[in-house]
């Protein structure tokens, strides 16, 4: 962890509730104190980073990647989220690529311009595109993750589409889905409560959530089926009623297709 924080005040996140506004960077020194005797002391050769804002402090972080480009380490970073967008340029890739990373994650969240004003990202899918372009055209052997939430308050097919199109188009290593979970004390968490979504019925008095099952191919397995078994069940989204909302159990089913169709059939490798 090179800083905490965040700059954004999205409304699913409670990061700034938890950590407050703003983010509190390291220096550039003293992280690479700290690279050093992981790589010296515990022979460390890998080494995720999980800031919340990773470029939260950009000039900092750039400092440090090349002071630790510089050592020429034999050792390898990432960063699975917590990257913006609109602060990828083609000085801060370079030094990624000089530093030794290998993967990059973009939060996007949704592929509907609307609905990400509404969410107060700090970015836009015309940046998220000449982010992931700078890395695809000049450093295309750093794994590339683009990462979006399925399931906001209301969100019609349609609006799940558009994050399945531009998902789809952006042609990257990988795009990571996660189906909205309500979190306490979120503006996300009280949208939710106002509709009676029924997500916030299954939260137990820790806020959180009660499954059984962390998939329907998990649950369909625990009960003894097939796909087979349940093929009638299964949705075909073309056919849906694009201004209809998704409940629980469709969605879940839209995230399979997601990542069928995303990672696996249509995979950029």
């Amino acid at each position: 962890i090179a800083s905490r924080g965040c700059r954004g005040k999205c409304t699913f996140c409670q990061v700034s509730h938890i950590m407050g506004q703003g983010v509190r960077t390291r220096s550039a020194s003293d992280i690479l104190d700290e690279i050093l005797f992981l790589y010296d002391e515990q022979d460390v050769r890998h080494i995720e980073f999980v800031d919340d804002d990773f470029l939260g402090n950009r000039d900092i972080t750039v400092e440090w990647i090349k002071l630790v480009a510089q050592q020429k380490l034999d050792i390898t970073f990432s960063v699975g989220s917590g990257v913006l967008a609109i602060q990828i340029d083609e000085e801060t890739a370079q030094a990624m690529d000089d530093a030794g990373f290998i993967m990059t994650g973009f939060g996007v969240e949704s592929g509907n311009e609307e609905r990400l004003k509404s969410l107060r990202k700090p970015t836009s899918l015309k940046k998220v595109r000449e982010g992931t372009e700078i890395f695809k055209r000049n450093h295309r052997h750093i794994w590339l993750q683009v990462n979006f939430i399925l399931g906001f308050p209301n969100e019609t097919y349609s609006e799940l589409m558009d994050t399945f199109n531009f998902a789809k188009n952006l042609e990257v290593d990988y795009c990571q889905s996660s189906i909205l979970r309500p979190i306490l004390d979120t503006p996300i968490y009280d949208e939710l409560a106002a509709i009676d979504d029924e997500r916030i019925e299954k939260l137990d008095d820790f806020a959180s959530e009660k499954r059984t099952a962390d998939t329907a191919g998990k649950d369909i397995v625990s009960r003894g089926y097939t796909f087979d078994d349940i093929f009638d069940k299964v949705i075909d989204f073309r056919t849906v009623d694009m201004e209809a909302i998704p409940g629980p159990a469709e969605l879940q089913q839209f995230q399979i297709y997601f990542n069928t169709s995303i990672n696996l059939i249509g995979s950029v490798n």
